[in-house]
């Protein structure tokens, strides 16, 4: 994967994400959908309304720490079996400013009939439980 091409897809899940748009954000993933901490289980989405209902918490919560923007810097692209896993810094920003620092996250994007996918993400426990649990109103996660 090019850096292009890292950058449209990054710019696609940021875009769902600050406006809302649940049908951007599934045509950017796959079913099962795996989401973990790194050396944790996670969870997997296996519906479109686990999809849906995950979504919507997650923009909830980044809604509610007033972020305004989401970006990624890719560091790595790593081949796998399944497809290709990549490794990038992500920044929480709230009026072009970081609400903490960056925090290094996994996509595992595979190919399907309609392009490439993601399959599953990894993240900092503290990004992943933040996310799923909605800490304090405007609080930052904090990378471990």
């Amino acid at each position: 994967m090019t850096q292009e091409a890292f950058q449209v897809l990054s710019d696609r899940l940021s875009r769902a994400l600050e406006t809302g748009n649940a049908a951007l954000y599934r045509s950017l993933v796959v079913l099962p959908l795996r989401v973990a901490p790194r050396d944790a289980p996670g969870y997997v989405v296996e519906t479109q309304d686990e999809l849906d209902a995950d979504f919507a918490h997650y923009r909830d919560t980044i809604v509610a720490a007033g972020i305004t923007d989401i970006t990624r810097e890719l560091i790595e692209v790593v081949p796998e079996a399944k497809g290709n896993r990549l490794r990038y810094a992500v920044t929480l920003l709230r009026q072009d400013e970081p609400i903490g620092p960056p925090h290094v996250t996994e996509l595992l994007l595979v190919q399907t009939a309609t392009g490439l996918k993601i399959a599953e993400m990894v993240s900092t426990s503290t990004l992943v439980d933040w996310t799923r649990r909605a800490g304090p109103r405007g609080a930052a996660p904090h990378p471990h």
